[in-house]
């Protein structure tokens, strides 16, 4: 299992950050790798929720599935993840640090198949793309409107 939990702190009210992270359509804007997403469950987004999207990784395309697992608006969302022979579990925090946000995002992934045999090459891609995916939602975020 490979483990990250990366942190930052965005110059925004957290009610502004959980705006753009909860809304799907924003994941390709942030999420290196990521073509598109669509959310295939009905109703209010919440515990239960699913996604689909589209994601770019060593020139394979995959069709990734997320379902909502822990759903606490303006505090924490939780996302079970499955593509393939991968399996995570991740997701985001929110706290309030004098009127900005600490976003904290942890994940656990767990490889299959071929991707084990991988994975000392893998751990220093995954560290990148998660430090770039933060830097891209700060930097997204904090532009002025």
């Amino acid at each position: 299992m490979i483990k990250f939990d990366k942190s930052i702190i965005i110059n925004r009210p957290v009610e502004e950050v959980w705006k753009f992270i909860s809304n799907v359509e924003n994941i390709p804007k942030w999420n290196r790798g990521t073509r598109k997403g669509r959310v295939t469950s009905e109703g209010k987004t919440g515990v239960g929720s699913t996604v689909q999207y589209l994601r770019q990784f060593l020139g394979r395309q995959m069709l990734v599935k997320l379902r909502v697992s822990e759903y606490v608006p303006n505090t924490m969302i939780s996302i079970a993840i499955s593509a393939g022979s991968v399996t995570a579990q991740t997701g985001f925090t929110f706290e309030s640090v004098e009127g900005r946000t600490r976003l904290t995002h942890p994940s656990e992934i767990e490889l299959g198949g071929w991707w084990k045999s991988i994975i000392p090459i893998l751990i220093p891609m995954l560290e990148r793309d998660g430090r770039e995916d933060m830097a891209n939602i700060k930097r997204l975020i904090e532009v002025p409107s």
